[in-house]
């Protein structure tokens, strides 16, 4: 936040509760510029300030629309000669956000990926036995697959020679719950292993490398509700 003055006054919190949709549990302090907690006396307010207030965010649907009510727990600590200032900074954020809501904004989707190749037939023949069946549609060289809500394209490209020169700029993720398993049998029907199951914040990734040498990997599911808590 930057006050009238330019001067910038930084925040810090701890999410508590994030129970979806309808409620939000934070903690709210000051910070330094590198995050760590500080009393208000640090930008030159009163130390009777609390080191630490809870907010309470809620949603609830009324009329067709969200109404949000913010609460704040422990306010009565806050000195009265600061609180207006409190309440001015909230509103400021309040409209922030109704302008960004009322923005238009691109409706853009990811429908499919392609890969160009020399060798489209040789590509197709082993995407099929990557995902097990034939391709959903074939037609004229071209190959696709329907995964989750996206279609990988395989086709021949006039622009592309040999095989990829910097297969990490562009990697095919592919979920699975069982990583390690679909390792053993992808390994089986001869695809190059680029690197072996490993664990990465209690995720498992495998990597792999198809004739052209493009990319791709095994992963576990990735938990979004977990990711934002």
């Amino acid at each position: 936040m930057r006050s009238p003055e330019g001067k910038d006054v930084c925040g810090t919190g701890v999410y508590r509760e994030v129970n979806k949709p309808g409620r939000l549990v934070v903690t709210d302090s000051f910070a330094d510029e590198k995050g760590n907690v500080v009393p208000a006396s640090y930008y030159g307010m009163s130390k009777d300030w609390p080191m630490e207030l809870l907010i309470t965010v809620t949603f609830e649907e009324q009329d067709g629309k969200t109404k949000l009510t913010l609460k704040h727990g422990n306010i009565a600590g806050v000195p009265a000669a600061d609180f207006s200032g409190m309440k001015q900074g909230w509103n400021e954020s309040f409209d922030k956000l109704e302008e960004y809501l009322g923005k238009e904004r691109p409706s853009l989707n990811l429908n499919s990926i392609m890969i160009g190749s020399t060798q489209p037939k040789v590509l197709g023949e082993f995407y099929e036995k990557i995902f097990g069946r034939a391709a959903d549609w074939a037609d004229d060289g071209w190959y696709g697959w329907r995964t989750g809500n996206t279609y990988l394209h395989i086709g021949e490209h006039s622009e592309v020679k040999g095989k990829a020169k910097e297969p990490q700029r562009m990697i095919l993720n592919f979920e699975s719950k069982d990583v390690k398993g679909e390792f053993k049998r992808i390994k089986s029907l001869g695809a190059e292993v680029i690197k072996e199951p490993y664990e990465m914040e209690s995720a498992w990734i495998a990597t792999f490398a198809d004739p052209d040498g493009n990319y791709f990997q095994l992963m576990s599911p990735w938990d979004m509700d977990q990711e934002k808590q």
